[in-house]
């Protein structure tokens, strides 16, 4: 990936969701790409038969189109960016 020719074409959302408790949740196809990352709380996304945490000290792309678990760890406030870009850079 050559991250010079990223272009962020456009912000299309941004929000703030609040986990408490634990469980898991599915994706069935994301719409758009997105970044997520907290300050406090911990979940796993599961995509692909890996897992990827995020917390305070790690944030996650999100993969436009594709099907994810969360798993909640650790309440907290979870952010997410929803954007458009150029290209696809990620697919995990």
């Amino acid at each position: 990936m050559n991250w010079e020719r990223l272009h962020i074409d456009d912000v299309l959302s941004v929000y703030t969701l609040h986990f408490a408790g634990h469980g898991v949740t599915s994706v069935s196809e994301r719409h758009c790409w997105g970044l997520a990352f907290t300050d406090q709380g911990q979940i796993t996304y599961c995509h692909r038969g890996k897992e990827f945490v995020l917390d305070n000290k790690h944030a996650v792309i999100l993969p436009k189109d594709q099907q994810y678990t969360i798993k909640k760890q650790a309440e907290g406030d979870f952010h997410v960016i929803n954007f458009a870009c150029n290209d696809i850079f990620a697919d995990t």
